[in-house]
């Protein structure tokens, strides 16, 4: 959601418009919002859309806010920000804040919460919390020692630390320590056991992958494959061990099932039912992203004839929904996310639905489906494949791929049909979308003004 967006909201429990930029008072903002269910802070401008503070520097005053927050913000929950510029040149921020597990207050003295009328300075932290129970990544297992994470798997994590640049640590204990694998007396969390231990799912039955391979699904769930139940399953897989190995075991699992092999001339070229960056990132982000705290429930990936299901279980954690889930990010297990990003099993940081949605249109595929339900969350890729789309996406704007599409199954368009096909341009902006297809040697222009009509000079693949 962007700026624009926002100023349609009204100010309350998750939002704050604020005008003229002070240090301290975005401090207390920040900490507020941080300390009850997070937020979003729209910088230097009102909730009319009217900018203030023209010449502020907003980067500096968020640092300089940010160093008044104490304890300071880990790395994984420090606040986002983006600068957006308006048409007379001025510049306003918005900065996103997550809530978080330990409380922060002003230079460790103003604690602040957040109600639908502001922030509320609260006199004592004593009387906060602790908020109720630790996330499910940070709680000890007492039944696993430390002993149990020093295994061949931190040994690779350590390298890969090292590789990247990262700071080094004076013991185990210390790294340990700091990515929250093990808590402040030593005993190791869900997140360090997910990470290092040889079997997690001895501790955590939870910590698996089933994947099932179908020939279709039962008529209540609504598919235009209706089979036999007898006839329903062709196969299933069961996946367990560390996170990173679990998601690596699946991912080449599934590739071998959906893989296939095509020649073209003298070369060999492998191609896949579905994009392999997308199924990985599915994956990953479902042993990420999942509530562990749901000790009887699996991750699932169910292949149909023409879709793959991968569900997670939990709904979607705190202020994400459907609506904005590829602006807004959000992670229920920071520390194991953060822990396999720097071990190189998650391609980038809160990004792992993009690179599904982008891998997917890349590749000619449709937008994948999206369905959250309070204890799931499963995402749909279709094995579908838009072949215009793949060939020529890279060439053309979607407008013109919708004409080649359109073209297959008419004879010819005109910059009438053309602009019904695409209402949102008008005239001008349809002929040159046309002409630029000639141009590319796509259509050949036949007739002379309101005459003029286009056919394909050449079949797309």
């Amino acid at each position: 959601m962007d700026i624009l967006e926002l100023l349609k909201r009204e100010e309350g429990s998750r939002l704050e418009f604020m005008p003229e930029v002070d240090v301290r008072r975005l401090a207390q903002s920040i900490v507020a919002f941080a300390n009850t269910d997070g937020g979003t802070i729209l910088l230097g401008i009102d909730h009319r859309g009217r900018v203030h503070n023209e010449n502020a520097d907003l980067g500096a005053v968020i640092q300089e806010a940010l160093s008044l927050c104490q304890p300071a913000f880990r790395d994984e929950d420090v606040p986002e920000w983006q600068f957006q510029e308006t048409p007379d040149g001025s510049t306003v921020g918005r900065l996103t804040i997550k809530p978080l597990s330990y409380t922060v207050s002003v230079e460790g003295k103003g604690v602040y919460t957040r109600r639908p009328e502001g922030n509320v300075l609260t006199e004592s932290a004593a009387i906060l919390r602790p908020r109720g129970r630790l996330p499910i990544e940070e709680t000890p297992v007492d039944s696993v020692t430390i002993d149990e994470l020093r295994s061949d798997l931190l040994e690779a994590y350590k390298a890969k630390r090292r590789e990247g640049g990262r700071p080094s640590y004076d013991s185990d204990e210390d790294l340990l320590r700091s990515i929250g694998a093990i808590d402040s007396e030593g005993v190791p969390t869900v997140a360090g056991v997910l990470l290092f231990c040889e079997h997690p799912e001895t501790p955590l039955p939870q910590a698996r992958i089933r994947i099932v391979y179908q020939y279709g699904k039962d008529e209540d769930e609504s598919t235009s494959h209706i089979v036999n139940t007898t006839e329903r399953y062709r196969g299933r897989k069961d996946i367990a061990g560390p996170a990173r190995r679990m998601i690596e075991d699946a991912l080449a699992h599934c590739v071998r099932m959906v893989g296939s092999v095509q020649t073209h001339g003298v070369a060999r070229q492998d191609r896949y039912e579905y994009p392999i960056q997308a199924l990985r990132e599915a994956i990953a982000n479902a042993v990420c992203h999942r509530d562990y705290g749901l000790r009887g429930q699996q991750i699932e990936i169910r292949f149909y004839e023409d879709q793959v299901e991968i569900k997670s279980p939990g709904g979607l954690p705190a202020h994400i929904t459907l609506d904005n889930i590829l602006e807004e990010h959000y992670s229920r297990n920071a520390h194991l996310m953060r822990a396999l990003y720097e071990w190189g099993a998650v391609e980038e940081m809160g990004q792992g639905m993009n690179v599904i949605f982008a891998s997917m249109q890349r590749e000619g595929h449709p937008r994948p489906d999206l369905v959250a339900k309070p204890t799931s969350f499963t995402i749909i890729l279709h094995n579908a494949v838009n072949r215009i789309e793949r060939e020529y996406g890279d060439r053309f704007n979607a407008r013109q791929i919708r004409a080649l599409q359109y073209l297959q199954e008419h004879e010819s368009i005109t910059n009438r049909e053309y602009r019904e096909l695409c209402p949102e341009i008008q005239s001008e902006m349809a002929r040159l979308d046309l002409k630029k297809l000639v141009d590319e040697r796509m259509l050949i222009r036949l007739g002379d003004k309101r005459a003029t009509r286009y056919i394909l000079k050449k079949t797309p693949k």
